[in-house]
């Protein structure tokens, strides 16, 4: 029962219904209070919280772009390499995204 409660976290009435359906008939609702008091397990853990905790965005003016410059893998079957610019207003939330192919037409080993 203290598994259960643990491992389920469920809330007593909710755990005397599913004691009552699969073990114990006759569980009464003040009987499985006092058998998780005395083994320490009367209240429900609580939840962690994340050691970092999440901090609201900074509010930004329109027309404040994030840039991003990716290269996208060539392909066996592409002469030239693609990257893809994507731009984000920081206010709107607006995305804006171009791929660009860059051929390189000059000697590699130079």
């Amino acid at each position: 029962m203290v598994y259960l409660r643990t491992q389920l976290r469920l809330p007593l009435d909710d755990l005397l219904a599913v004691i009552r359906e699969f073990i114990e008939p006759s569980m009464t609702r003040s009987a499985l209070g006092r058998l998780l008091r005395r083994r320490g397990h009367s209240r429900l853990p609580q939840p962690e919280k994340p050691a970092n905790p999440t901090k609201p965005f900074k509010v930004y003016l329109p027309g404040y772009f994030h840039v991003d410059l990716k290269y996208l893998p060539q392909m066996a079957d592409e002469t030239s390499r693609r990257y893809v610019f994507v731009a984000i207003d920081r206010a709107a939330r607006w995305v804006r995204a171009q791929i660009i192919a860059y051929c390189f037409l000059g000697n590699r080993s130079g």
